[in-house]
């Protein structure tokens, strides 16, 4: 059980702890022309007390400030410019205390600076870390917006095809809606499983597309020829969800539908110096010439997120091709799955 006496000599303990600390903090932020500034007031306030404070020399002051000296005479602990200090063994006290204290503090600058910038480098890592996990997050949060953008957009107008049939051509309207189907299959667990920022083999795209354009064929009829040229090679290699049924949507909605003759729709896919490049090319009116309005929403998504997933590593071209019409083409890192 701690008595009175012991709880304040804890406390005096404690208190002395919490202000050296302050004090060498205080000493290693300051630069050493503050310091000098300040070691010379030091010396001046010893010489005024010299006038106050009576003059004794004991012999362990005496070896205390001759090992000082050494000290400073090996230039051990002293920044350049400070190793000519030399200690000056005064009978007076106040210049005594004044030496130690510059001392004292010259020692504990040099020797605790780098334990303090290694605590505030590790300080500047951990707020750093933190600043980049809350950059992933808002650019998680901000492509799942986009995705849930996106995926309705499509489904909507599937949906409205089939409806418009059912009451011209009930016929045809049941053989869409059985490519409907197979588009679901193929779609929603595609949906389900994908996250953002989620990545899945260029093969469940194409089991996307496939019935996507089957459904197209049959709605514009012969107005609509597709033609597909992805390797088997390149069906594992890793591909963003959702943005191959994107730029097919787009180059019919925007391109071939609205053109009365229609047109061709291309897919090619190829490895190319490590990378990725998907081309999907139509032979419509023209980007920026169709009159169904958004027409750049839809790319501008896909640019985003490449840009959020891969960086510079990944990019989308928009050209025309010497037939006519759009070419939109993807480049991205080349891995599989």
């Amino acid at each position: 059980m701690q008595t009175p006496q012991s709880s304040r000599l804890d406390s005096v303990v404690k208190s002395l702890q919490e202000g050296f600390h302050k004090y060498a903090a205080f000493v290693v932020a300051i630069s050493w022309r503050k310091f000098a500034l300040l070691a010379f007031l030091a010396l001046v306030a010893g010489s005024i007390l010299d006038d106050f404070l009576p003059s004794r020399r004991s012999a362990e002051m005496e070896a205390a400030f001759q090992f000082l000296s050494q000290v400073m005479d090996s230039g051990h602990g002293t920044p350049s410019g400070l190793s000519t200090l030399r200690l000056e063994t005064s009978s007076s006290a106040g210049s005594k205390l004044a030496w130690i204290v510059v001392i004292g503090s010259i020692v504990l600058k040099v020797s605790a600076r780098g334990k303090v910038e290694a605590e505030a480098a590790a300080s500047a890592a951990e707020e750093n870390a933190d600043r980049e996990a809350l950059k992933r997050q808002v650019a998680e949060a901000r492509m799942a917006a986009m995705e849930a953008q996106v995926e309705p957009h499509f489904l909507f107008n599937t949906l409205a095809s089939i409806d418009h049939l059912i009451e011209t051509d009930p016929a045809t309207a049941s053989r869409m809606q059985k490519h409907f189907i197979a588009f679901l299959r193929a779609t929603l667990p595609s949906l389900r499983e994908s996250t953002p920022g989620s990545i899945q083999p260029l093969e469940r795209e194409m089991e996307i597309v496939q019935p996507y354009l089957e459904l197209f064929k049959i709605r514009m009829g012969s107005r609509l020829q597709t033609r597909i040229e992805v390797p088997p090679e390149l069906l594992r290699a890793a591909f963003p969800p959702m943005m191959l049924q994107s730029l097919v949507e787009n180059a019919i909605k925007h391109g071939l539908e609205p053109k009365p003759e229609g047109g061709q729709l291309q897919i090619v896919a190829r490895s190319e110096n490590n990378s990725l490049i998907l081309e999907v090319t139509d032979t419509g009116l023209g980007f920026g010439a169709s009159p169904v309005p958004g027409a750049g929403i839809g790319l501008k998504n896909i640019e985003e997120r490449l840009r959020l997933l891969f960086g510079d590593r990944a990019g989308l071209q928009i050209t025309t091709p010497p037939t006519a019409g759009t070419r939109v083409t993807l480049r991205l890192p080349h891995s599989s799955l």
